[in-house]
């Protein structure tokens, strides 16, 4: 009787000699299953219920925050694939490993059974008991979370989806781990093999970065790894993207969030899927050609005996240029360290080439054998390194054409804003890579090849040491119109044409872009929570005033009203300001720290700060400064009439402390201050110099701010601090 023609209490009864022959394995995953969700779900929402109990939360809170805490063992934040991959692995050895013993497979072709249905009961037995394993733990661990009130409708959409990725995953573990199974001899080799099917592609991928950071000037790190075919590697970076999205979400059990999550993390899941499909369509090529004979062998067939030994040399090979590289860079960097590099990575391909084939011999008498394959590794090496280190793709020249660019964005951190609201921690670093889209392209274009130009120049400089400050480092975004992100590091010069800067730092698609005060509703609802412990203070140098009655809703949107009005390179470059609010708030499950530097022309800002009593003016009343301190770091140089290396000065900083009244009047008249930073501003100042101004404490004044600190500008630079300070 063959298997098609089996009755269904047959196939039952098959399917229970299946599991009880992987009885171990099946056992085993089962438990872990168990305990990681049916008691880490019980673990988590009883935790959430005793931590609202002991900080007196409303039943509300504790509702949401046992809701989230099952979201997060069932849903989104899971670990449990890590189990679907053991399980997975475990199952195929299991099934197949009797392809690695001629007896066995001589047993089994006496069966009246073809190799086609031996592998379609294995794929059907591991894969429905899997199904039942995983479903039946969900089942109760959702069960449990609902008679513990934790559950809702994005929690069961979300277990609902964590099965379908389950299953997706399961498949594709397994067909690999088959797929390496059928192409090896041997237990040993086929792990082997199945660690190189993980990892190849992660591997090259992260090596590929590597290379870019090394050679191309332009490379931002903020680019994708362009990584495909590792079920592994989407796993990871699906949950890294869930740390991202709960950055900017308090309640994760919700549709929102879900469909969101969704959005981002089902290109990976296809990815997943596809790569099953391809290693199941492998399995089935090469079990037809798979025989008796090849049992006891390391590699069944020879060209993917080659084709492994290939790609293992030049992955190692780039590998152990990029560790050479990333132990000595800092030391030196010159043709000649490019050289030794190179020579490194061949070195490792040869080596590398005659351990592979010892280790698939078994014989160390085979060290010297498939040289040809060794040339072909050097020669693939060679190519690699020869494209990066001249570019020969045009990477660091490259610029989308305008007609090819959705939007583009210059990503800067000019803001201080930090919220952490007791679930996620959002510090408004990447705004403008969300919110900002700037539609003038050929403008941009003009920006970023002045930018890229000059990067090349500045990263010449830095890596030969002589560090040359030739402009403001930035990184730029491209979104173009087919979905994909380009990303570039430039260094806008300093002497470029300040018309083209302004008409896209004057925009409103830049300032609504940059600031985080037009994307703060996280920070409002928790200033209007936590109103009783705000406070908002106006730093001027030398002095702090404070209040509690502002709401920070008011600040945001005096501010809001400022930028829109008076924001422009022309104020930013041009001027310091003249003070700083902060915003600060800390309760016992959260805090939230904003900054907003103030400029004169901020008039509703101002206003607002004078009717609560705080603002201050900027002017430095003489009498109010007990000494002011003046460091030269390089004594016997002048940065103004001579040019010199700093790095190669050796020489200890000098200090002076002026006490007299009319030097101290005289310095002030000199300096700027440095405790608002702008990264715009044109910073035409002395920084051979620091100048520490000790401020009286007058308590009556509220001066509370000890020390404030300056620079000379160019050319300012008293007589008699140098002879002071030499």
């Amino acid at each position: 009787m063959t298997s098609a023609s089996l009755s269904l209490s047959n196939r039952i009864s098959n399917h229970k000699k299946y599991i009880t022959r992987t009885l171990w394995s099946s056992m085993l995953g089962f438990v872990l299953m168990a305990i990681y969700y049916v008691l880490g779900t019980a673990f988590m929402v009883a935790r959430s219920i005793n931590y609202g109990r002991v900080f007196h939360q409303s039943p509300e809170r504790i509702k949401m925050e046992k809701i989230n805490a099952a979201f997060r063992v069932l849903g989104m934040e899971q670990l449990g694939w890590i189990l679907v991959v053991l399980i997975a692995i475990a199952f195929a050895f299991q099934g197949f490993s009797y392809v690695f013993e001629s007896n066995k497979i001589d047993f089994y072709l006496s069966q009246p059974t073809t190799r086609g249905q031996r592998i379609k009961k294995n794929y059907f037995n591991a894969i429905t008991t899997f199904i039942l394993m995983y479903l039946s733990v969900n089942i109760v661990a959702l069960l449990l979370a609902a008679i513990l009130g934790a559950v809702n409708g994005a929690v069961i959409v979300a277990v609902l989806y964590e099965t379908v990725k389950a299953i997706v995953l399961f498949f594709a573990i397994y067909n690999i781990t088959v797929l390496a199974i059928m192409l090896s001899g041997t237990p040993l080799i086929s792990m082997l093999v199945l660690a190189f099917f993980m990892a190849v592609t992660t591997a090259f991928g992260y090596e590929l970065k590597a290379l870019k950071n090394i050679f191309f000037a332009t490379y931002a790190n903020r680019d994708t790894y362009g990584i495909i075919g590792s079920p592994l590697f989407d796993r990871v970076t699906v949950l890294r993207l869930v740390n991202d999205l709960k950055l900017n979400s308090t309640n994760i059990a919700c549709f929102d969030t879900l469909n969101k999550w969704i959005d981002m993390t089902v290109d990976y899941e296809i990815d997943i899927l596809i790569t099953g499909m391809i290693a199941f369509a492998l399995v089935i090529l090469v079990s037809r050609f798979r025989k008796a004979e090849h049992a006891g062998k390391t590699i069944c067939y020879r060209p993917f005996r080659w084709l492994v030994k290939v790609i293992s040399c030049v992955l190692l090979g780039i590998g152990c240029g990029v560790v050479f590289y990333e132990m000595n860079y800092y030391m030196w960097y010159s043709s000649r360290f490019v050289t030794i590099m190179f020579a490194v990575m061949l070195m490792a391909v040869i080596i590398t080439g005659c351990v592979i084939e010892v280790l698939f011999d078994g014989n160390i008498r085979s060290v010297f054998k498939g040289m040809a394959q060794n040339v072909m590794a050097l020669a693939i090496v060679s190519l690699i390194f020869i494209v990066f280190r001249g570019d020969l793709i045009g990477y660091d020249s490259y610029i989308p054409s305008a007609s090819k660019v959705e939007s583009c964005a210059l990503l800067r951190e000019d803001y201080d804003f930090r919220l952490y609201d007791g679930h996620s921690d959002m510090y408004y670093v990447s705004l403008a890579e969300d919110y900002m889209e700037l539609t003038d392209i050929e403008t941009f274009n003009k920006l970023v090849q002045a930018g890229l130009k000059t990067q090349k120049e500045w990263v010449k400089f830095d890596r030969e040491g002589n560090y040359q400050d030739l402009g403001r480092n930035n990184t730029v975004l491209y979104r173009l119109k087919n979905g994909k992100m380009v990303y570039r590091e430039i260094c806008i010069p300093y002497d470029i044409d300040e018309n083209l800067l302004s008409s896209i730092i004057d925009s409103k698609e830049y300032i609504r872009g940059s600031a985080p005060v037009f994307h703060d509703d996280k920070v409002r609802e928790f200033d209007e929570l936590n109103y009783k412990t705000r406070k908002i203070q106006y730093n001027a140098p030398g002095r702090v005033m404070t209040t509690t009655e502002m709401t920070y809703a008011e600040l945001s949107d005096a501010y809001c009203k400022d930028l829109e009005n008076s924001f422009s390179y022309k104020l930013v470059s041009t001027q310091v300001p003249i003070g700083r609010v902060d915003y600060i708030n800390s309760v016992y499950d959260g805090y939230c720290n904003c900054g907003f530097n103030v400029y004169k022309t901020y008039t509703n800002t101002i206003e607002l700060l004078k009717k609560y009593g705080v603002f201050v003016d900027d002017s430095i009343d003489i009498d109010s400064i007990d000494s002011i301190e003046v460091t030269n770091y390089y004594p016997g140089y002048n940065m103004e009439d001579e040019d010199f290396d700093i790095n190669s000065i050796n020489v200890e900083s000098k200090s002076f402390v002026y006490t007299e009244n009319d030097k101290i009047r005289d310095i002030i008249e000199k300096v700027i201050c440095n405790d608002y930073y702008c990264s715009w501003y044109k910073r035409n100042l002395n920084e051979q110099f620091v100048v520490i101004v000790n401020f009286k404490n007058n308590k009556k004044d509220m001066m509370n701010a000890q020390q404030s600190y300056f620079s000379f500008e160019m050319g300012k630079v008293p007589d008699y601090i140098y002879a002071d300070t030499n």
